[in-house]
């Protein structure tokens, strides 16, 4: 939407996500999955720095958030995550 030429065709864009996508309908629909995301991400982050020494380590958050934006886009869409958590539940690239 962000990259279409103003006209009928963006304002009907405009639209249909505004009344479907971001209704605060479909936005409380998928609290949980946007939750849920949260959880398994920071679950991922406490168990990759978690050490017996307990120094500090370096986490790359930038790939993080973007796998927390794209499984939370996939189940939204989907039902299924993209990638991380338990393999059963990842689906093959």
């Amino acid at each position: 939407m962000a990259s279409a030429a103003y006209g009928p065709g963006w304002r009907e864009m405009r639209r249909v996500s505004t009344i479907q996508v971001l209704s605060v309908h479909r936005l409380s629909f998928f609290a949980d999955v946007r939750a849920a995301e949260a959880r398994s991400l920071a679950r991922c982050l406490f168990h990759d720095t978690s050490s017996p020494d307990h120094e500090f380590k370096t986490v790359q958050l930038r790939s993080r958030l973007f796998g927390l934006a794209l499984n939370v886009i996939m189940m939204m869409m989907v039902g299924k995550r993209y990638y991380g958590g338990e393999p059963d539940d990842a689906v093959s690239r």
